[in-house]
């Protein structure tokens, strides 16, 4: 592996750079201390090489997610890295304040559209995002002919899911985080607990648990 390229570390990963394999193919290198950020991650973008199409999305839907070259722990012990396809652009947050609001109302609608087929795409093959925001959509300037125009990225809070419940609900961005992950269900009564399920989209909360873990994930991603 040829490192070209180190770029500022993000939230979850403790080491980002552009680098070229040995079979000549460039990517981007994420290295992880967190083993479970990166199994998320690597599970997600496995689950998505297998289902090139989702019900209900575009027919590129699949293309708004990296693709996964490669997955590996280092000899050190304490760092976990994935090498993945290398997605130039500028996340949505930039892309859209570089831009007036008629640029905004020709280009963001149609973006819009492709990354509600992105996250529906997940949903469909039962994982969600849990951070979606504007600094974890990238808008790509090197999309192939045919290809989404969008590409998500920051799986750190990704979750597969048994129907609609999730094991945990991992921290989200602040500012973008739903009603439910401030709520407290071990506190309402019988009664509020059932009509705040259909408020903001809390299941039944297991024994013992503070009710987070039971959050609608579906709605969560939705919400953000």
């Amino acid at each position: 592996m040829t490192i070209e390229s180190i770029q500022r570390p993000g939230w979850a990963a403790n080491f980002i750079a552009t680098a070229t394999d040995s079979n000549r193919q460039q990517g981007l290198l994420k290295c992880y201390v967190d083993k479970n950020v990166y199994t998320r991650e690597i599970d997600f973008l496995q689950a998505v090489s297998k289902t090139p199409k989702v019900p209900g999305t575009s027919s590129n839907a699949q293309s708004a997610f990296a693709k996964l070259y490669n997955a590996y722990p280092m000899a050190d012990g304490r760092h976990f890295c994935t090498f993945t396809e290398l997605i130039s652009g500028d996340i949505l947050w930039n892309f859209a304040m570089e831009r007036g609001l008629e640029e905004k109302d020709r280009d963001l609608p149609g973006l819009y559209v492709e990354i509600i087929s992105a996250i529906k795409y997940m949903h469909g093959i039962k994982w969600v995002h849990g951070d979606i925001q504007p600094k974890n959509i990238i808008i790509r300037n090197n999309a192939p002919k045919g290809a989404s125009r969008v590409s998500i990225t920051g799986f750190y809070a990704s979750q597969k899911l048994n129907g609609e419940v999730a094991g945990l609900v991992i921290p989200a961005t602040l500012g973008y985080e739903p009603p439910e992950d401030y709520t407290d269900v071990s506190k309402l009564s019988f009664t509020d607990f059932n009509r705040k399920n259909w408020m903001i989209g809390i299941g039944e909360a297991p024994k013992g648990s503070s009710g987070l873990s039971s959050a609608n994930q579906f709605k969560r991603d939705a919400w953000m």
